[in-house]
């Protein structure tokens, strides 16, 4: 027999589900530069909750939709980002069936970081100013802060300094505005990033170094991994391979057992690996770069991949063994016009796109402007215009006649001077040339070699 004071109240009981759902996300979301293991469990644990019980049949969709938001952002810094992708798809559309501008910003953010990591930036770009946009219809400050640093992250890898600088500035001001620390160490680190992209390697130092103090002083043990490969890369690029290594080792000795940075990891193994050719260790040099290409394969990043095989073949080369070095550069060769027709492609769209999309953001912004804004706004509008037509005009073109030597190949240029072909043509195009050898030239010079015979006949067989 129940008595009638201990009967069960179904509200009672779900609004007490309803408030642990939504514990574990705040939790979920509070560790997630924190503790990337607690983060994911927690929100694993509350999408399972929204899902099954009482809610099997009507899922609490707020709490299903912030729980999938974490999802998504752990399982791209695990490296998982396909799986990423998919989640953050299913969280954008629980946030637009709900309205929810400040979810949508958030998921856009993190659609945009995991275009950047698989090298799209176009898409980055594209993803990344919606987010701004709905962050700023939202006033949502810290957001815009976080928004901006990824932003301009993408703009300085798809060749847009001025751009990037402009927008890490920006990220800076606003997230210092609202003391958001975890974004300013994010932005620090990613500033560094940009910096020692353009050679400008002492600011890269000054900022890396901000962004680990603030690691340590906010205890942010999520975000000291990738931190710590960025001195690494600014070390790799002053040619220090003593301190690049210290830093690289640093990483993978803290990710040896770990599923976590899938990317940072791939990309320090594939610098030891580089550095180790550089000095003559081309045997541990193959076993950082083979680990590397399984985790490239693995993420199915073709950038990567194509620059393990390169270095594969080197090391394979200088250690006399023919046979694998060829096998490595016939790889490189199979995946390099895919990523240099990309690579060219995503310029141009990165030009379009970042010119249609700012073109948008001016517009946005220009409606809210006082009137005596106005001129100033229109006139960066025009700047704009003027830049892009400007880039299209200098492209280079070859045309008409030119004479060719029939015996050598060489090309007479308007002087007179006799050129080789492959220096002509970068000089009057936008061509850079990548020398491999053709199936004929390959049997000409190794023909003779007994390693070369046994793969033609291996691959004969296949």
């Amino acid at each position: 027999m129940v008595h009638k004071g201990m009967e069960k109240n179904p509200a009672m009981d779900e609004s007490a589900s309803l408030k642990t759902i939504d514990e574990l996300n705040s939790k979920a979301s509070q560790l997630v530069n924190i503790d990337n293991q607690k983060s994911l469990k927690y929100a694993e644990q509350a999408h399972q909750l929204c899902i099954s019980g009482k809610f099997s049949s009507h899922p609490y969709k707020e709490g299903l939709a912030n729980s999938l938001n974490v999802m998504c952002e752990m399982n791209l810094i695990h490296g998982n980002t396909q799986l990423s992708m998919e989640l953050s798809e299913k969280a954008m559309a629980l946030y637009k069936a709900q309205n929810n501008l400040d979810g949508q910003a958030k998921v856009l953010s993190i659609q945009g970081y995991t275009y950047f990591v698989t090298g799209n930036y176009p898409k980055a770009i594209d993803s990344l100013l919606i987010s701004l946009q709905l962050a700023r219809e939202t006033a949502n400050l810290a957001q815009q802060g976080r928004t901006l640093s990824f932003l301009a992250t993408a703009y300085n890898y798809s060749g847009d300094e001025e751009k990037s600088v402009e927008t890490f500035e920006k990220s800076i001001e606003i997230s210092s505005r609202v003391n958001d620390e975890i974004t300013l160490a994010l932005t620090y680190n990613n500033m560094a990033m940009g910096f020692s992209e353009m050679g400008k390697n002492d600011e890269a130092l000054n900022c890396s170094q901000k962004s680990l103090k603030l690691c340590d002083k906010l205890g942010l043990d999520g975000l000291k991994i990738p931190f710590l490969d960025t001195i690494g890369n600014i070390y790799m690029e002053i040619k220090d391979y003593t301190q690049a290594e210290k830093y690289f080792s640093d990483v993978i000795n803290q990710l040896r057992n770990s599923n976590l940075f899938q990317h940072v990891h791939m990309v320090s193994l594939l610098n030891l690996g580089r550095i180790h050719l550089e000095l003559g260790k081309e045997e541990s040099a193959i076993s950082y770069l083979i680990h590397a290409l399984k985790i490239a394969e693995e993420m199915d990043s073709k950038l990567e991949q194509f620059r393990i095989h390169r270095l594969l073949s080197e090391s394979y080369e200088k250690k006399t063994e023919f046979k694998e070095s060829l096998l490595h550069y016939k790889k490189f060769q199979s995946i390099e016009k895919m990523v240099y027709n990309q690579e060219g492609f995503e310029k141009i769209q990165n030009l379009e796109l970042a010119h249609k999309k700012e073109t948008a953001v001016k517009e946005a912004e220009i409606y809210q402007l006082k009137n005596v804004e106005l001129k100033q706004k229109m006139k960066e509008m025009s700047r704009l215009n003027s830049e892009l037509q400007k880039a299209f005009d200098e492209i280079k073109t070859l045309k008409g006649i030119i004479p060719i030597c029939s015996g050598c190949k060489k090309i007479r240029d308007d002087s007179g001077y006799w050129n080789r072909i492959e220096s002509y043509i970068q000089k009057h195009s936008e061509a850079e040339f990548s020398h491999g050898m053709c199936p004929e030239c390959l049997d000409e010079y190794y023909g003779k070699e007994d390693w070369y015979i046994e793969l033609k006949n291996s691959e004969a067989k296949e």
